[in-house]
């Protein structure tokens, strides 16, 4: 048998060399830019999941330049193609997408991949791989449950990025070679995902109480306190959706690309269940209050939405945009307790906050709504 170091080394993608998956990198890149063809998502899928990645990869650019590979294992790969060493990526990703990863690192004599008939994972991936090498004819570089299909009939196992449940089971049955962790800075991601640093704008919400002299009155506290919550979720789900729509843009930017998504640390799938989640469970905070507040939640949530897709390049209307959105707090805090302001009061918080805003921008351009 040939020595380890000599056999080809097969390499996974998404959550392995890529900390991020390829299929929700693309399907993000086809919210933003295309949000209309997920009419026809649906019908995709009927038709199995590698047609659903190859129709939107046919429809999209990922930058692969800037996905958050995994640092340590990339040089390690750059090392032993150096020194002569068989690298293959083999990945469930469309081949269109693959090929791009492939082009773009220049370390792999060959890419196999999902073609819009074949998703390329599990067994399928395993029997391809005997096919072309044979059994335990070849290394493999993977990190989820999926790979110990792989791993199995493998000489030599390289575990990236997984759980120690995955590197307890892959051990029983197969030499581990090299062991990569995950990168550092997941603790904490979710929090951090959330944004809950700006869930302090929300304190203007007790803002009709303070101005009105009501702020002694517990029922109303309580009702402004649950409007606090509802908006700060309602907000959440706007920044997660924001941050998933900017993720190329965010990792080219010195600070932003340190955010879970952009850097890779959280899941992408995660955050596109935490969107409607956070929404959802807003709408239900809402309905222990007045209809009114709802409505008003609801114009919230619009005008973020205004702002992700149409609105964040625009730096006139952008700015008017986020300042308004201040006010729709106060607006909202007083449909939360009843407790009116003047449209004097109005005006002039409006005025105040369009300054705040002009002010931040010009210090932090890229500012949350």
């Amino acid at each position: 048998m040939p020595e380890p170091d000599t056999l080809p080394l097969v390499v996974d993608l998404d959550g392995t060399l890529c900390t991020s998956d390829l299929l929700y990198e693309s399907f993000c890149v086809l919210l933003k830019h295309r949000p209309w063809c997920l009419l026809l998502l649906p019908s995709w899928l009927t038709k199995g999941k590698a047609y659903l990645k190859q129709q939107i990869a046919q429809r999209v650019s990922v930058n692969v330049r800037v996905l958050p590979y995994h640092t340590a294992f990339l040089d390690y790969l750059r090392s032993q193609y150096i020194h002569g060493r068989h690298l293959v990526l083999a990945t469930a990703t469309d081949q269109r997408l693959a090929q791009d990863v492939a082009e773009y690192l220049r370390i792999f004599h060959m890419v196999l991949a999902s073609d819009g008939t074949t998703n390329l994972s599990a067994e399928r991936k395993r029997d391809r791989l005997v096919a072309l090498f044979g059994i335990h004819g070849f290394d493999y570089a993977g990190n989820a449950p999926p790979d110990l299909h792989i791993w199995a009939v493998a000489h030599q196992a390289i575990v990236v990025n997984a759980s120690q449940q995955v590197q307890a089971a892959v051990s029983q049955n197969t030499e581990v070679s090299q062991v990569f962790d995950p990168p550092p800075g997941r603790m904490g991601s979710l929090a951090r995902a959330l944004h809950l640093l700006h869930w302090i704008k929300n304190l203007l919400i007790f803002t009709p109480l303070l101005v009105t002299l009501r702020v002694q009155e517990g029922s109303l506290l309580w009702q402004a306190g649950l409007a606090c919550i509802a908006f700060g979720l309602c907000a959440s789900s706007a920044y997660v959706l924001n941050d998933l729509l900017d993720l190329a843009a965010d990792r080219q930017h010195p600070d932003k690309r340190k955010r879970p998504f952009a850097a890779g640390a959280l899941p992408l799938l995660v955050g596109l269940i935490m969107i409607p989640l956070l929404l959802g469970l807003s709408g239900l905070v809402s309905l222990l209050l007045p209809s009114a507040f709802f409505a008003m939640l609801m114009l919230y949530y619009a005008a973020t939405l205004v702002y992700s897709f149409v609105l964040q390049q625009v730096v006139p209307l952008n700015v008017l945009l986020l300042a308004g959105l201040y006010t729709v707090r106060i607006a909202a805090g007083s449909a939360a307790t009843a407790t009116w302001l003047s449209g004097r009061v109005m005006a002039v918080s409006t005025c105040l906050f369009l300054g705040l805003v002009l002010v931040q921008r010009n210090a932090r351009p890229g500012i949350q709504p």
